[in-house]
Formats: structure tokens, C-alpha cells, sequence
């Protein structure tokens, strides 16, 4: 109901996600050794923790607390008022989502299987993705027009935006 009521905002992460994927696709086709720099570092950065030497079931508690951390950093950086920074891990999403699927289509050339792959992720975590940034575009604009005291009072939003967290978006 909550985001119903505000539906506009949720143009705004899925625009930035998508920007990020068009930049993606951008630097892949520039700069295809850049582009597997950039993917190389990130399979490194799972590597540091961990992730490549767990079993499926700790590698999916691990992957959940990080969409919680995301979830609620998204959430937490959208208090910051003027600059909505939150947007900015939409954007990192759609980069990497971008990059990653670039390699791998690159040394696989199976579309199918990319989209395969891609899929699971395209079903909830994305969504819930957009979803959050969405909540916090809607704190983010009313925090920044009460500071002008054109906005409506921010308690009412945040305490909508605690149950969307608890019921929805961490379940999720």
C-alpha cells in the first residue's frame, strides 16, 4: 500500500539501475580488457571473503545478510538529506550486473544461459532492490523538502518505512 501510494518514486532506482547496465554494456564494448579488470577484482573480492570455500547453505545466509546490509544501507544513506546517495548502489548494481554479464557472455557467447543465470536474481533480488531504493527515494524527498518546511512530517514516513522493512523487504 505504501508504495502504491507512491509509485512515482520507483522510476527513479530502476532508471539508475538501467543506467548503470547502458554504461556497462558502454565500457564493454570501449574497453573490453577494462571491463574484465573490473570483473577480475570483483571474483577477487568474493574470493577475500570467502564466499568461493562455503557450503550452499552458509553461501545463501551469507548472500541474504548482504541484501539485508544493502537493504538497509540503501535505507540508512537515504537520511542524508540534498544528495540521494542511496540511488548510488542502484547504480553499482546495474554497472556490475552489466560488466559480469558482458564477461560471461563474452566467454560463453550462450545468451540462454545468461538470462538463465541472470534469472533468479531478476526474480526477487532485483525487485526488492528497487523496492527499497524506492522507500528511500520517498524518505530521501520528504526528509529534503521538511528541511524546507514544504514537506509532510517525516515520523509517519519512517515508521511506514520500519514495517516495510520488517515485513516485506528482510522476509524477502
Amino acid at each position: 500500500q505504501y508504495l502504491k501510494e507512491n509509485i512515482r518514486y520507483a522510476y527513479f532506482p530502476i532508471g539508475i539501475f538501467a543506467t548503470g547496465l547502458v554504461m556497462a554494456i558502454i565500457i564493454s564494448i570501449l574497453d573490453p580488457d577494462a571491463t574484465m579488470k573490473i570483473v577480475t577484482n570483483i571474483a577477487l573480492s568474493f574470493q577475500e571473503k570467502g564466499l568461493y570455500d562455503v557450503g550452499p547453505e552458509i553461501l545463501s545466509l551469507k548472500i541474504f545478510l548482504n541484501n539485508v546490509e544493502v537493504a538497509v544501507l540503501i535505507l540508512f544513506l537515504s537520511l542524508i538529506p540534498f544528495v540521494p546517495i542511496g540511488l548510488l548502489i542502484c547504480f553499482a548494481n546495474g554497472l556490475i550486473a552489466g560488466l559480469v554479464s558482458a564477461v560471461f557472455y563474452t566467454k560463453t557467447g550462450d545468451l540462454i544461459l545468461l538470462f538463465a543465470s541472470l534469472l533468479p536474481h531478476g526474480i526477487i533480488e532485483l525487485p526488492i532492490i528497487f523496492y527499497t531504493a524506492t522507500i528511500g527515494m520517498i524518505i530521501w524527498t520528504k526528509l529534503t523538502l521538511s528541511i524546507f518546511n514544504r514537506g509532510k512530517d517525516i515520523k509517519v514516513s519512517l515508521k511506514r518505512v520500519v514495517q516495510c522493512l520488517i515485513m516485506i523487504i528482510i522476509p524477502l
